[in-house]
């Protein structure tokens, strides 16, 4: 029994931020103001081939052969049907594009957030999910980013909103910088775990497929380097959840991170991913205001010290 509660108090502390973590306001307003930048970048660098991803005619693959590979097909069935019978396709992908764009500029400024989020939301998986063969991890996780923007109060500090309708800051922060820790942990966890079940990530040949085609002929890394590059990544990411919540190795943690991600975007040249993941990293651990915390948030932390004691 004593060990029963040793293992809930543990757990508790590692929910509700007793590794003293940094509080305050600002990480939502980075969330808030980054994503949708992020988004907007990704989107306009698609601006010159909108016709051949967003198009009725001319397009990569053809939309109903999209929509069947798409996980999403019983959902996007009716309604693309729907668009095809009344020849609204091209209207409908024509002007969806500056309808997710309109939202991620309210969004950023924090006009009506979370209305401006829920249709960053509903845009962004219409147009990025009815073709899933384009779809990586960037787009898995700005949908995940659009969403926590809706849930969390991330247009409550530095924003329109906060201007029009006099929003006053009440309550704790704490559980929402905390859910971002939480995820990214278990992400970085189970993502080592799987690699580290392959055996190309203990030779370096994952990393070798990864960097190796006709457009990177300049990276040639001896074989010794990219076994060392491939189990740095296992290690990095299976200890992620352990040593980013120990206040003595998480700048270590996070400068390891940080450097594999800017390897990811340099090397791979996934940009977008490197800063999608860069952000979370940021918004989920930097020391944005070490003097601010909450009275609520110390509130938290005293009650759940004396019932987990």
């Amino acid at each position: 029994m004593k060990r029963l509660f040793s293992i809930n108090k543990a757990f508790n502390e590692f929910l509700f931020g007793a590794s003293e973590v940094p509080l305050g306001n600002a990480f939502l307003i980075f969330f808030r103001i980054s994503v949708p930048c992020l988004a907007m970048i990704d989107i306009f660098s698609l601006s010159t081939d909108w016709h051949a991803f967003f198009g009725q005619k001319g397009t990569i693959i053809p939309q109903e052969l999209s929509y069947l590979r798409t996980e999403y097909f019983y959902h996007f069935d009716s309604f693309f049907g729907f668009l095809k019978r009344n020849n609204l396709t091209d209207l409908f992908y024509s002007n969806i594009v500056f309808l997710y764009v309109a939202s991620l500029v309210s969004l950023g400024f924090g006009f009506l957030t979370r209305i401006s989020a829920f249709v960053c939301l509903i845009t962004q998986l219409t147009l990025f999910k009815s073709f899933p063969v384009f779809n990586y991890g960037y787009d898995q996780f700005m949908t995940m980013s659009l969403f926590y923007c809706l849930i969390f109060p991330v247009g409550r500090f530095f924003s329109v909103d906060q201007q029009i309708f006099k929003i006053k800051s009440s309550g704790s922060l704490l559980p929402y910088r905390r859910i971002l820790q939480v995820h990214l942990c278990v992400v970085y966890f189970f993502s080592g775990i799987a690699k580290s079940f392959d055996p190309n990530w203990w030779n370096g040949n994952a990393i070798w497929r990864a960097t190796a085609s006709f457009y990177t002929e300049s990276y040639h890394f001896a074989p010794i380097i990219l076994c060392l590059m491939s189990i740095s990544v296992i290690l990095l990411e299976v200890t992620y959840p352990i040593f980013v919540n120990i206040k003595r190795t998480r700048n270590l943690m996070i400068i390891g991170v940080f450097l594999m991600h800017i390897g990811i975007g340099l090397i791979m040249e996934l940009f977008t991913f490197a800063s999608i993941m860069l952000i979370w990293n940021l918004t989920a651990f930097l020391e944005f205001d070490r003097k601010t915390t909450h009275p609520k948030d110390l509130e938290i932390k005293s009650k759940i010290k004396l019932a987990t004691s």
